[in-house]
C-alpha cells in the first residue's frame, strides 16, 4: 500500500487542496444564506473549517517536503475517516441523490484517511 501512495503522492496532495478549498466554499455558501444556522450546523461548520486548515497545513509541509507532523496527520485521517463513513451512513440511509458517486466521495476520503495515517513522505 505504501508504494501505491509513493507512486500517487502528487495526486494526493492536489486532493489535499481540493478538498480544503471545497470546504471552505462550501462554509461561505452557508454563511451567506439567509436562513439561520442551527446549533448542530454551526458546529459542524467548525469541524470543516478546523479539517480545512489541517488539511491545507499538511499539502503545504508536503509540498515543501518538511517532515509531517504526526499528531496533524493522524487527527486529519481519523476526521477524513469519520467523514467517508458518514457519507457511507448517508448511502444506507438513502438521504444520497447519486449514491455511486457517495460511494466513490466515501471510497476516496477513506484513501485519504489512510495515506495521512501513514504519513508518507517524498522520497
Amino acid at each position: 500500500m505504501k508504494h501505491f501512495y509513493h507512486q500517487t503522492f502528487l495526486f494526493w496532495i492536489i486532493t489535499k487542496f481540493l478538498l480544503a478549498i471545497a470546504g471552505l466554499g462550501s462554509m461561505y455558501s452557508l454563511f451567506t444564506l439567509e436562513t439561520g444556522i442551527q446549533s448542530f450546523e454551526f458546529i459542524a461548520n467548525l469541524v470543516i473549517l478546523m479539517y480545512c486548515m489541517l488539511l491545507g497545513y499538511s499539502g503545504y509541509s508536503d509540498i515543501r517536503s518538511l517532515k509531517p507532523n504526526p499528531s496533524i496527520r493522524t487527527l486529519t485521517g481519523a476526521i477524513s475517516v469519520i467523514i467517508g463513513m458518514a457519507i457511507i451512513a448517508l448511502i444506507v440511509l438513502n438521504i444520497t441523490r447519486n449514491g455511486f458517486v457517495a460511494f466513490l466521495l466515501a471510497l476516496w476520503l477513506f484513501l485519504l484517511g489512510i495515506y495521512e495515517w501513514m504519513q508518507v513522505e517524498r522520497n
